[in-house]
């Protein structure tokens, strides 16, 4: 009898119901494998499967940490504030919590640590804790939590805290050319002008921001940081204490303490923060804080500065030249800065190895996307310092020039690996799953 003869004259859920009937249809013959194939789930012979899917294993934790980092989520894996625009906002979905493994490597003193971040979702809330460990004098611990509204505006809410242990920070003192410049003290008999010192750090961070429009953000942010900074251990002739004259170097061999305030501006025509999107971003800032040094008489101090950043298409809208200016500042209103305090360069892709009351760093990017989540780029520094705006030092600009290759979310950078080629020797860079370089202020060495 064939199907048709079977059902006719029946309706459509009768039909339905004796296909649930298997005596209608026979038993199958034993070994017929008309109802799949039964195996093992795997063999002896899997090792390449399990090899495979051991090398697999961060290529797809990565993929999770693209997804999971938008809207609230996403600015624990960054050092910048973000106001997520509505559209990240929207339909947060239900609750997740993952773990990605993290990676900073840097050529030049040869730092590199691993470690890993944890990121619980929550839609509104989202909390991360990052651990990470380079030996036992490079050693991160963080924990963050973000909470964000909707209505009546779009509005964030963090609170951070950092500890972190580093060593081998190069100081070559003040100045654009600090061997030239009087207000250096450089230790008799001194064989290297490069100081490697070692500084141990707590920071705790809140800050709130608001999207008034949607190319808009205003923030403000409080910091309290301790500092403690003395002689790298095992570098013998570049130990601090063995290039300067320590006892005239604010900050060297004692703690320092600093309360920040800061507000800024940005406004942000660009379509995505992280992949190569046609706009313009312009951002300023002014801050004043206060601190002391051992516990002495109090030091105020003043930040203020900006940066412009252009994005120009070119034949289509996912490859871009970037043009950029960073100037950043600092002036002391009472007391003298310990040297940890004053400007440095991290926007410049070099070495970072200069800083003063005044940092300018100027920059020609040319970005692309490569796939969706993937870009490219090729870019020129140029970056200089100085004691104020009219002292800047024009005739010892640095420059330095590369190539990077950038991995982002849809709201978010979450991986970097650049190489950059300068006087000073070739400087390479990874970092996955932690902040790039260029964070605001709170977040700066």
């Amino acid at each position: 009898m064939t199907p048709g003869e079977m059902n006719a004259g029946k309706t459509r859920d009768e039909v339905k119901r004796d296909r649930l009937k298997p005596e209608l249809f026979g038993e199958p013959e034993k070994g017929s494998h008309l109802t799949g194939v039964e195996r093992k789930a795997s063999y002896p012979s899997d090792g390449i499967r399990s090899a495979g899917s051991a090398l697999l294993a961060v290529p797809r934790a990565m993929v999770d940490l693209l997804f999971l980092t938008s809207g609230t989520a996403a600015g624990l894996v960054q050092e910048d504030q973000v106001v997520p625009r509505v559209a990240e906002l929207v339909n947060p979905g239900r609750g997740s919590v993952g773990v990605f493994p993290t990676v900073f490597a840097e050529t030049g003193r040869g730092r590199f640590s691993v470690g890993a971040r944890m990121v619980g979702n929550l839609g509104s809330l989202a909390t991360g804790v990052r651990i990470g460990y380079g030996g036992p004098d490079e050693t991160v611990v963080e924990s963050r939590l973000r909470m964000s509204r909707l209505a009546p505006i779009p509005a964030i809410f963090t609170v951070e805290a950092y500890a972190d242990r580093r060593t081998d920070l190069e100081y070559y003192g003040v100045g654009q050319a600090p061997e030239e410049d009087p207000r250096n003290h450089f230790a008799r008999d001194v064989q290297t002008r490069e100081a490697l010192y070692r500084e141990r750090r707590l920071r705790f961070i809140a800050g709130a921001g608001i999207r008034p429009y949607s190319d808009v953000e205003a923030f403000f942010s409080v910091s309290v940081t301790r500092r403690q900074a003395d002689d790298a251990q095992g570098v013998a002739a570049s130990a601090l204490s063995r290039v300067f004259d320590v006892d005239r170097l604010p900050g060297a061999f004692a703690e320092t303490r600093f309360f920040y305030t800061e507000a800024a501006l940005r406004a942000d025509t660009r379509a995505s923060r992280s992949r190569p999107s046609p706009g313009v971003l312009a951002e300023v800032y002014s801050g004043v804080g206060v601190g002391d040094l051992s516990r002495g008489p109090a030091i105020w101090l003043t930040r203020l500065g900006g940066r412009l950043i252009g994005s120009i298409p070119l034949v289509r809208p996912t490859t871009v030249l970037s043009p950029r200016i960073v100037i950043d500042g600092v002036i002391p209103l009472e007391g003298t800065l310990p040297f940890n305090e004053l400007a440095r360069q991290p926007d410049f892709r070099g070495f970072d190895r200069r800083r003063d009351q005044v940092s300018v760093v100027a920059s020609l990017d040319h970005r692309w996307l490569l796939l969706r989540y993937t870009g490219a780029r090729i870019f020129i520094d140029a970056a200089t310092v100085g004691p104020n705006p009219a002292k800047l030092d024009l005739e010892h600009v640095r420059i330095a020039a590369g190539f990077g290759i950038d991995l982002n979310s849809t709201t978010n950078e979450i991986g970097r690996t650049s190489v950059a080629f300068s006087p000073e020797g070739v400087r390479v860079l990874l970092t996955l799953g932690v902040a790039q370089m260029f964070g605001d202020r709170q977040h700066r060495d």
